[in-house]
């Protein structure tokens, strides 16, 4: 009786290992695809104030080009002002050269300011689409975050469960059998098994006949070939007979 509970126990350590195992990795999984979502939420918003400051790079330029604009205009005026009253040609030719001059930069910057308000109309119907995209982006990640963060709470939950569990399972386990099986649940997945038809169910080894019958009277023994342990388990023989 106490052998047989000794594999179920550990059949119990088994399975809380697995899960323990499965959840400390949703757990490393999760934490991956939350950080790459705060990346992209970082990211997201890096290139819509990159685009506003597109917006705001060309808005400043054409507001100091209208002002340049504008003293030029100033310049002429005053210029061709001083052209009324002047009387030495000298004088007069220079005053020329120089209202020439600041009519033809004024015409080169107002064609290039014809150009930059057709840019910013672009930019704004860009910045506004990147704005909502940015809107609805954000809104999607932080969603999937919060959704994230929930079921990683859950996880972390059901880890300390499952760890406490363990600690409790382990306490009936004799310290030899125990050490066995911390050996062996690094190098396998299912460290202990049943017999099936007299064999071992992993490597279908044939249990000699002495093996076998402990195994019958409840205790468990030691697969020779894959050094699994082994328990017999009629209910388990049985379904293997029907799946047959």
């Amino acid at each position: 009786m106490i052998a047989t509970s000794l594999w179920k126990q550990l059949k119990n350590l088994v399975d809380c290992d697995k899960k323990t195992t499965m959840l400390a990795e949703e757990i490393k999984d999760l934490g991956k695809l939350i950080q790459q979502d705060l990346q992209a939420l970082e990211q997201q918003a890096k290139t819509y104030a990159a685009q506003k400051t597109l917006l705001l790079d060309k808005q400043k330029a054409i507001h100091a080009a209208e002002l340049q604009v504008n003293t030029l205009k100033d310049k002429e005026q005053h210029k061709r002002k001083q052209l009324e009253t002047a009387k030495d040609q000298k004088i007069y030719k220079g005053l020329e050269k120089e209202i020439h001059s600041c009519n033809t930069e004024r015409n080169e910057l107002e064609e290039r300011l014809m150009q930059w308000w057709h840019d910013i109309e672009i930019l704004k119907s860009a910045t506004e689409t990147a704005k909502q995209t940015h809107e609805d982006q954000t809104q999607r990640l932080e969603n999937d975050i919060t959704h994230k963060k929930t079921t990683l709470a859950s996880c972390e939950a059901a880890l300390q469960e499952s760890v406490a569990t363990r600690i409790n399972v382990i306490k009936d386990v004799p310290a030899e059998w125990l050490t066995r099986y911390e050996r062996m649940r690094h190098s396998v997945n299912d460290p202990i098994v049943s017999t099936v038809h007299g064999s071992c169910s992993a490597c279908y080894y044939a249990v000699p006949f002495q093996d076998l019958s402990k195994l019958k009277q409840g205790e468990l023994t030691i697969c020779r070939n894959c050094y699994r342990f082994l328990y017999y388990d009629d209910q388990a023989g049985q379904n293997a007979s029907t799946a047959a």
